[in-house]
């Protein structure tokens, strides 16, 4: 690259930058108000396109989501409270001030904030939120270095928190009974950190973009010339703490409590280990950064103080995840979620596709059979000896007084209900079993509510 263009790059750069910034300040509400604009348009396309998008059921399902997420909402509070937490403690200062001297450059300061902002995201996001911040004021006390481009790097690190042990989509998943836990309310299974945070799919290209990041931050230094630096005041010094020898001041500056708690954490982490009940959820994480940070606040009072300090920055979070909470009950209880992404009319399709193609592969068998059921060919039935994953044709056998007796369930991609002993499934999904007359059944669709489309059809 030649010495003029980079200048010139470097200008255009400067020249789009206040375009956006200018975009977004003109057009980006606060995040309260755009929470409260989306809860708005869900209720609008719930009214227009859902299925049970009546007001009355738009009402309801808003304002129980508002608080089935508070569980989750509070765990997601902790660990940002816990993580910010830890990294005020005074040993966690300390050693990113040592760290910082290792850096003598503009560009190995930049490589050294990124590299630890994004360490510091894996293993808890508001840990890594708040240490990518101080290192960058460290950094600039100590180098002169282009201040706008050191945050931008500090806070890049961030980028990488969702494939942490920290990521609310991994530990929900991992967590039984937690609301949001898909996997386990679809399929009655987990899905352990093993199978997602370290998994290759997922540690791959989160290394990808650590090696990657640090060589396009340096690609992009700003020249010399260009240089904004900005030199951060020093922090101001702790109030004084009160030295005073009443038998209060005395406990809260003892560090038994927190020697007790830290004890405790520790207990309970040893028992769920030794009864092969330690799993690593998001409920350990909190309890991890809980006890680490008092272990290293030391006394009570100044966890306590460095608790409240942190929830000071949870405001927007304890605002606005209920709202959120709400925009998915609508989403849930109308179905607009299903109409909106289509995967129940793609699911429909691929289940009927398939029971067709394997009722024309059993023909000869069907009409084999005719006979000897007396009653119905139960669609994909387990309890008759079948693997519904498999979309296994099993017969369910009738009684001979016309009426069919299958109480099986039809278990496959969700159509599931219970059967009540004649020819119905009342859960209303699935496919259930035809009257018979005279010998010959008819394979028919379950209730119009389960989406699913079969012409009454001859058993040949």
């Amino acid at each position: 690259m030649s010495g003029t263009a980079l200048p010139q790059h470097r200008r255009r750069l400067q020249s789009i930058a206040p375009l956006f910034v200018d975009l977004f300040e003109r057009y980006m509400p606060d995040p309260f108000v755009l929470a409260i604009g989306l809860t708005a348009l869900t209720a609008i396309l719930a009214l227009l396109i859902a299925p049970k998008g009546s007001p009355a059921t738009i009402i309801t399902t808003w304002y129980n989501g508002i608080f089935a997420i508070l569980g989750f909402a509070f765990q997601m509070i902790l660990i940002l409270a816990t993580g910010h937490a830890l990294a005020h403690a005074p040993v966690v200062a300390r050693f990113l001030r040592r760290l910082v001297e290792l850096a003598h450059t503009p560009n190995q300061a930049v490589v050294l904030t990124f590299l630890v902002a994004a360490l510091a995201s894996l293993l808890n996001w508001g840990f890594g939120l708040v240490v990518g911040a101080i290192l960058a004021r460290e950094v600039a006390r100590q180098i002169r270095v282009d201040f706008g481009w050191l945050v931008a790097a500090a806070y890049s690190g961030f980028v990488v928190w969702a494939s942490g042990i920290s990521s609310s989509i991994a530990l929900t998943q991992a967590t039984h009974g937690n609301a949001l836990n898909i996997v386990e309310k679809l399929t009655g299974q987990m899905l352990p950190l093993s199978a997602t945070v370290f998994a290759p799919f997922n540690w791959l290209p989160t290394l990808l973009i650590v090696l990657v990041m640090p060589i396009v931050f340096m690609a992009i230094r700003p020249a010399d010339a260009d240089v904004a630096a900005f030199v951060p005041e020093a922090d101001a010094p702790p109030p004084p703490a009160d030295q005073s020898n009443s038998i209060a001041r005395r406990m809260d500056r003892s560090p038994i409590g927190s020697m007790f708690l830290l004890a405790a954490g520790l207990a309970a982490l040893f028992v769920l280990w030794f009864e092969g009940a330690l799993t690593f959820d998001v409920n350990m994480v909190i309890l991890i950064f809980l006890i680490g940070g008092i272990a290293l606040h030391g006394t009570p009072i100044a966890y306590g103080a460095a608790m409240r300090n942190a929830a000071r920055q949870t405001g927007g979070m304890m605002l606005q995840y209920p709202f959120y909470g709400g925009i998915m009950g609508i989403m849930s209880g109308t179905g607009l979620a299903f109409d909106l992404t289509g995967v129940r009319r793609a699911v429909q399709r691929a289940y009927l596709a398939i029971l067709e193609l394997y009722l024309l592969a059993d023909h000869y068998v069907l009409r084999t059979e005719r006979r000897r059921t007396l009653g119905c060919a139960g669609a994909i039935c387990g309890a008759c000896g079948g693997h519904p994953a498999r979309f296994a044709i099993r017969f369910c056998h009738g009684r001979r007084d016309g009426r069919a007796g299958c109480q099986h369930v039809a278990a496959v991609l969700g159509f599931a209900g219970s059967g009540d002993g004649g020819n119905r499934h009342p859960a209303g999904h699935g496919l259930h079993c035809g009257d018979v007359r005279g010998g010959r059944g008819n394979l028919r669709a379950g209730p119009v509510d389960a989406g699913l489309r079969i012409m009454p059809m001859d058993p040949y």
